[in-house]
């Protein structure tokens, strides 16, 4: 059974999966829920396939990093400008290269 973050009561996403996806957070609002949920997800096999941030959060980060202590795997985490957040178009295909994050064909 897929599991589900809620990350805000009026987002369009709210309810969709994020398993697999490159979740854009352009930040957490309140408290260590999210982050922790976010550890679930990830612990549970349903987290996103990387996280790009519009503002360093160290609180994800910290998700990241106990996943990884966890379970030895690990997402790639990308600080991202809003600007190119904005430009981002759900169900496309990026690919993540350092030092930049492009468009890509799914091939």
């Amino acid at each position: 059974m897929p599991l589900y973050i809620r990350l805000h009561t009026q987002r369009p996403q709210q309810g969709l999966s994020i398993k697999g996806t490159l979740l854009v957070l352009p930040g957490i609002k309140g408290s260590t829920a999210g982050p922790g949920a976010l550890l679930e997800c990830l612990y549970a096999g349903n987290g996103p396939a990387a996280l790009l941030l519009c503002e360093v959060e160290s609180s994800a980060i910290i998700a990241v990093t106990a996943y990884e202590a966890l379970t030895e795997a690990s997402i790639p985490v990308v600080e991202i400008s809003t600007r190119t957040a904005t430009a981002l178009e759900s169900g496309s295909y990026w690919c993540i290269a350092p030092p930049q994050l492009k468009a890509a064909s799914k091939s």
